[in-house]
């Protein structure tokens, strides 16, 4: 909750949900193998509730499920096949 809240300025304290899953990411070739902690949470907001850590964050966009699964069709949203288990939760 505190990550969240630094990073986007989002007060999560409330919202439902929490974390899902931890998944190992290896990648060999470059030497750089990692765990990965999945959150998700289900919280309305306001486009003004976000203040961005600039250190943190490049960037951000609200999606739906279908966009993010065109995204990762194209291969914009990397290491969706990672994450997918979170978006079947949704309905």
């Amino acid at each position: 909750m505190r990550e969240v809240r630094e990073e986007t300025g989002l007060d999560i304290s409330n919202a439902e949900g929490g974390y899902v899953f931890t998944y190992k990411r290896e990648n060999p070739g470059e030497g750089d193998n990692y765990f990965v902690d999945v959150y998700r949470f289900v919280l309305d907001i306001d486009e003004n509730d976000l203040k961005l850590q600039t250190e943190e964050t490049d960037g951000y966009m609200f999606a739906t499920k279908e966009e993010i699964e065109n995204f990762a069709k194209e291969g914009i949203f990397l290491h969706y096949d990672s994450i997918k288990r979170v978006f079947e939760q949704l309905q």
